[in-house]
């Protein structure tokens, strides 16, 4: 499907194998809030990777540039995320009550931060004074447990809201903040799509995993061909019964 569609999937966060991801102290639907796709920061193979991931021994691991979103401005952040990218298309994040927000905003690539304690991983998302609301999502998706180190994960990641938003019941915004932030308003999209640039498929990698089934790799070559992706096709260089 990447290669068909020229395109990325973003998941939600409360859908991905971590129950644990994104949680807040103070917002309910934090785990709503965010979509993300997951990457590998090492260039050596990980056999606990390999296992979890594809237990149907039919795997491939994909390596492309860091830059390889289609975008038209790529600036620094000033926060853990280092970049953000402006897309060359929207992309529309569905609420129940009807209402989509629009975005076409990506942060990363950033390193996760795995935490020891059981509070540690966890966020805050709402200040409160004088009646006026600082909402903010930046360090959501950004924290895990300690027991996920191993996967040395770096991420992009999609916000279903602003980062960062101000609610002020006298202003003429603040109906619009409320229903972003209210957690009966729970989000109905489960992915995004991002799309690739041309030039990074054609910069791809697929490494085939260390099975025995020669299918996979008929498969990708299969593919690479019907969709015009010139990838480089390698193999595991691990060797395992399993």
């Amino acid at each position: 499907m990447i290669l068909s569609t020229r395109k990325l999937r973003f998941t939600r966060l409360d859908l991905v194998n971590d129950p644990e991801e994104a949680i807040s102290h103070d917002l309910n639907i934090s785990r709503e809030l965010v979509f993300a796709s997951c990457w590998g920061g090492d260039e050596e193979e990980s056999l606990p990777m390999w296992k979890m991931y594809t237990p149907a021994k039919r795997g491939v691991r994909i390596s492309l540039p860091w830059d390889f979103l289609s975008h038209y401005r790529c600036d620094e952040s000033k926060d853990i995320h280092n970049y953000v990218f402006a897309l060359n298309e929207l992309m529309p994040i569905m609420r129940e009550s009807g209402s989509a927000r629009y975005t076409s905003s990506v942060f990363g690539p950033y390193k996760m931060v795995y935490t020891k304690s059981d509070e540690a991983h966890k966020s805050s998302c709402i200040t409160e004074v004088d009646k006026i609301k600082k909402f903010t999502v930046r360090d959501l998706g950004t924290k895990k447990k300690r027991h996920w180190e191993f996967e040395q994960e770096w991420r992009f990641k999609v916000s279903g809201v602003q980062t960062d938003a101000i609610y002020d019941p006298e202003s003429d915004d603040s109906k619009f903040i409320e229903e972003m932030f209210d957690s009966n308003n729970h989000v109905t999209t489960r992915h995004v799509y991002a799309p690739l640039s041309e030039d990074a498929l054609q910069k791809m990698h697929i490494m085939i995993g260390p099975s025995p089934d020669p299918s996979t790799e008929i498969l990708v070559n299969a593919l690479l061909r019907s969709e015009g992706v010139d990838a480089i096709v390698m193999h595991s260089n691990i060797s395992i019964n399993w």
